[in-house]
């Protein structure tokens, strides 16, 4: 091979709607890259891939003013570069990255070949490629330091290149650049990625930060937020109070005009589907956003929409998967490997998953891991690639060997926001670690699957309540989590054939739909009475409690679970966004609580409450199309 093994696999193709794996072949006794996913092939030449969006493009050098790194140099290395991953951006003769010799890995792209042909003679060991800065070939979150010099000012499109150095950061990487004093638009860039500021120092002297020339900036997705001026303060006090006046108002001509735009399930199914397309666009790596906020609570950029989610990501590679076939999209497709890609660089290295949104401090999560295998599961029955099953076996090993006592349940790893002894809804998590075990022949799997669905038993009563089935420990549990637990034990009883599972999922449906009105509303938080708690509704829940309906009723065949299911659908219709494109991020936005001022997740549209929507009403379009 004429390409290091290690730096190919940081590659991929450099066509934005594709981003393959790329292969070496020899073709007419020449080496070159071959994309897996579109069979493009790109040249090699002095061993540099040379993997332009436009395989046209010119490779005249590009002369430009290549600016003093000392300044820059020193300012990076204040965070920590050895042995680590960095990467300059518009590198030139990669004199910056010669600067770094006790980084691990040096990675530069240019579309000058001239320029790094002369780079190569210097630096052999560099990784370097010819490529465009705002089409850069790299896989998501590669590098831990993304930086460049000098080059803004001479791209046609800044704001699109510096998404570019965004996503090909890790999470918890810094993003450095070097510009000309333009801090309002640096601050822009900055909050629509998700960036937030470290520090910022002036290159040149000037009388005062704004009077000088060059300004170097560093920012991480992951890092705190610093101390903000009074005046910032203030400022962003004003603009959640106009925020939250312009949402009260938005809801009540929401509640009187949506329901009248109701349509077919296919309608709200694309309409749903569309608008998990734009919660994936808004951010810049192959992860979909958590979701859209009215009001802006520090996890939202300006235009609304907030980081991507690991988990929620995971969990909505399946459904993005059925949809492709049931619409006929192939796009979904390319859509769903994105994101299994993209989970895959984010890992931890034992397979753990990041609990939360990605910029929240680094953290290892049970369920979430659970929730990507589940995702794996899926592509890679779609693809049949190795790579993904080989991934789901090493996040559930990590998860096998993180149980508490082989007690069934999880004490340590859980996400930040959850009571450690309250998570009995982790029979969600653990039905994908069955499948797995079913797939594999895995013993020890099958195994965990029945200990996690016994503890389950444990924490019911004997009117089918389960004990600990919300994120923190309380009489009453949130509808969401009680369907989680509910789903999850109905999965592990089908999966692992065990009747006493089936049986006791029931009975707490049972509970559940004992809540149910004739419109299809149920209170969102429920106490071990079954009895509401609260006046609004949890949307998810109820999407959640649907689906699992349709699945008891393709088993037993009572025709009572298809009626409360199809209620269920038929009330979210009326809840979804069918008015309004300027708000939740667009039409087919679902929204957290009903009304959407309710108490979970208020006045925030959910990419997991779109996704439960979308599997409800894609269980029905299938349920159809068999008549």
């Amino acid at each position: 091979m004429i390409i290091n093994q290690n730096f190919l696999n940081l590659l991929c193709c450099p066509k934005r709607l594709c981003h393959g794996d790329l292969e070496e072949i020899k073709k007419d006794e020449v080496y070159i890259l071959r994309c897996k996913s579109c069979q493009a092939e790109y040249k090699i030449i002095n061993n540099i891939p040379i993997l332009l969006s436009n395989i046209d493009y010119s490779l005249d050098i590009n002369k430009r003013y290549l600016d003093q790194k000392a300044v820059i140099t020193d300012y990076v290395r204040k965070y920590g570069v050895t042995g680590k991953i960095i990467l300059e951006c518009g590198c030139g003769d990669a004199r910056l990255l010669s600067d770094f010799p006790e980084a691990e890995i040096r990675i530069g792209i240019d579309t000058s070949l001239i320029f790094l042909q002369t780079a190569k003679k210097r630096e052999p060991n560099f990784f370097l490629v010819c490529g465009q800065f705002e089409n850069m070939p790299f896989k998501d979150c590669i590098a831990d330091f993304s930086v460049s010099i000098s080059l803004f000012q001479n791209t046609k499109t800044p704001e699109r290149a510096f998404a570019e150095m965004v996503r090909a950061v890790k999470p918890s990487g810094y993003v450095a650049l070097e510009v000309n004093n333009r801090l309002n638009l640096i601050e822009k860039w900055f909050n629509i990625n998700f960036i937030k500021f470290q520090r910022y120092v002036g290159v040149a002297r000037g009388i005062n930060f704004f009077s000088m020339k060059k300004v170097c900036f560093i920012g991480s997705i992951q890092a705190g937020i610093g101390k903000r001026p009074l005046f910032k303060k203030v400022s962003d006090r004003l603009k959640r109070m106009r925020s939250e006046k312009a949402a009260i108002k938005f809801e009540k001509k929401f509640e009187n005009r949506n329901h009248s735009f109701v349509s077919s399930d296919e309608n709200h199914l694309r309409a749903t589907i569309g608008w998990l397309k734009k919660a994936q666009d808004a951010t810049v790596d192959g992860g979909v956003s958590r979701g859209w906020d009215f009001i802006g609570s520090g996890k939202s950029n300006a235009e609304g929409w907030q980081p991507s989610y690991p988990e929620t990501t995971g969990y909505i590679i399946p459904t993005m998967i059925e949809s492709a076939k049931l619409l006929g999209d192939k796009d979904l497709l390319r859509r769903a490997k994105l994101m299994a890609d993209w989970e895959l660089q984010i890992m931890f290295p034992d397979g753990a998953v990041h609990g939360g949104n990605i910029a929240q401090k680094s953290s290892k999560a049970i369920f979430d891991t659970g929730q990507v295998i589940r995702g794996l599961l899926a592509i890679y029955d779609e693809t049949k690639d190795e790579k993904y099953l080989k991934t789901a076996q090493k996040s559930a090993r990590w998860m096998l060997e993180s149980e508490y006592n082989k007690e069934g349940r999880w004490i340590e790893n859980n996400a930040a926001c959850v009571n450690p002894h309250s998570t009995t809804y982790n029979t969600f998590a653990i039905a994908p670690l069955a499948e797995l075990g079913k797939i594999i022949n895995n013993k020890e799997l099958l195994e965990l699957g029945k200990r996690v669905g016994h503890f389950a038993l444990k924490m019911q009563n004997s009117n089918g309540w389960f004990n600990g089935a919300d994120f923190s420990s309380r009489p009453d549990a949130l509808l969401h989590t009680i369907a989680y637990t509910i789903d999850g034990l109905w999965d592990l009883g089908e999966i692992l054939n065990e009747e006493e599972f089936l049986k006791a999922a029931k009975r707490a449906l049972g509970g559940v739909l004992s809540q149910m009105d004739e419109q299809g509303k149920i209170s969102g938080r429920l106490n071990s009475l079954w009895k509401g708690d609260v006046d609004w509704c949890c949307l998810t829940g109820i999407a959640q409690i649907g689906v699992t309906c349709m699945k008891v009723f393709k088993k037993d065949k009572e025709a009572k679970y298809f009626e409360v299911a199809k209620k269920a659908k038929e009330f979210l219709k009326t809840c979804q966004n069918n008015l309004d494109d300027s708000y939740g991020g667009g039409k087919g936005a679902v929204w957290g609580s009903w009304p959407i001022s309710g108490g979970y997740e208020k006045y925030q549209a959910l990419d997991w409450a779109a996704k439960f929507f979308a599997d409800l009403l894609i269980v029905f379009l299938y349920s159809d199309s068999k008549k």
